[in-house]
């Protein structure tokens, strides 16, 4: 119970992120506009270069600067199938929303983790070695991204995400077969939100 506290400041933190991001920020990045819409909720759905499977992307945004990212095939509950994967947990913070003709543009950056995937998913992540088939790693990734959304009616938003990140894999020679420890991909997605 000693890690109680740690995860209790660590949930504070986070949660007041949001309310300080505004001031802080507001120095280094352009302010949002007032009419610029808001995404709280999205999933789309994409290609990546990470898998041979379509890629299932749903996020979710507690203020317009922060967002968490979940991307990947879907393994574990619409598929089982042990192909090569590399699934995405990522933090996003929005630079600046930026006004086109059609739309908005927000220039994206992430930091999170990934699991690098070779056979059938164990569920949960390995940060220190691989799993007991040696066919499944987790390490640190960071990367950039570019979203384009089209406020629709009735509070609906058509959204579109180029991304490119990469993977730090430091187990990634113990996998059978063995892999490189830096694994860059790139996706596009599109789908809705509110």
């Amino acid at each position: 119970m000693r890690s109680l506290p740690r995860v209790l400041v660590s949930v504070l933190l986070v949660a007041a992120l949001p309310a300080l991001a505004d001031d802080v920020l507001s120095v280094f990045t352009k302010a949002s506009t007032p009419e610029a819409p808001r995404n709280y909720v999205n999933l789309r759905l994409g290609g990546s270069t990470s898998s041979t499977r379509p890629e299932l992307c749903g996020e979710v945004a507690p203020h317009w600067r922060f967002s968490l990212e979940g991307c990947g095939s879907g393994r574990e509950f619409l598929h089982n199938e042990p192909i090569p994967e590399i699934a995405h947990i990522r933090a996003k913070f929005t630079f600046t929303q930026l006004k086109t003709k059609v739309g908005w543009l927000e220039p994206r950056a992430a930091v999170g983790f990934a699991e690098f995937q070779l056979g059938v998913d164990d569920g949960g992540f390995d940060f220190l070695g691989v799993n007991r088939t040696a066919t499944s790693t987790s390490g640190p990734e960071v990367g950039a991204s570019l979203r384009w959304f089209v406020p629709l009616p009735a509070g609906i938003d058509f959204l579109m995400e180029l991304n490119i990140s990469t993977a730090f894999f430091p187990f990634a020679p113990k996998l059978v077969p063995t892999q490189n420890v830096v694994q860059p991909s790139a996706g596009l997605s599109a789908g809705v939100g509110f």
